[in-house]
């Protein structure tokens, strides 16, 4: 004995599905439309503190951070993965736009506080704040200036606390 299980939807949700799907097309092709990106990506006020920082990968896996002021940082390969991911990600843009993917990014500190890594080029910017504390403060290290507020080391946190048991 065959068993047909048939699935009845009232006639007022399919319409109504219907029309929330079209709503959401017209308002996404309106905003395309009117250009609401660009709006969105209107231009920060000018860091307090800046360095255009230059990458590059080492044949040992670290990467070597030159800063527009002269100095240079090493990264080592198993501290590198926030900022090897956000750089990763830099450079998928920039193929995509023909850019040089060798060129340096901007490093910036706000006012407000905020720390964001932006890409001259392509006019991409990456609000490091919103990462969290750890990694906001492997690319505010880069920067390493005084009052660039960074999250402690989790692990000198644990020493702290054992050596005053």
């Amino acid at each position: 004995m065959a068993h047909h299980d048939e699935i009845i939807v009232p006639k007022p949700v399919l319409i109504a599905t219907g029309v929330l799907m079209l709503t959401s097309l017209i308002i996404a092709g309106t905003a395309r439309s009117a250009n609401l990106e660009a709006a969105a990506r209107e231009p920060l006020p000018r860091p307090e503190t800046a360095l255009l920082l230059t990458f590059g990968e080492q044949e040992d896996g670290s990467l070597t951070v030159e800063r527009s002021d002269g100095m240079t940082v090493t990264v080592p390969e198993e501290s590198k993965g926030f900022v090897g991911g956000v750089l990763r990600t830099f450079t998928r843009v920039r193929q995509r736009a023909h850019e040089d993917v060798n060129a340096p990014l901007e490093l910036g500190l706000y006012a407000s506080g905020a720390l964001v890594l932006t890409d001259p080029a392509t006019g991409e910017r990456v609000p490091l704040d919103s990462f969290g504390p750890t990694n906001r403060r492997a690319f505010a290290q880069l920067l390493a200036l005084p009052g660039v507020p960074t999250a402690p080391d989790p692990t000198a946190r644990n020493h702290e606390t054992e050596a005053t048991r």
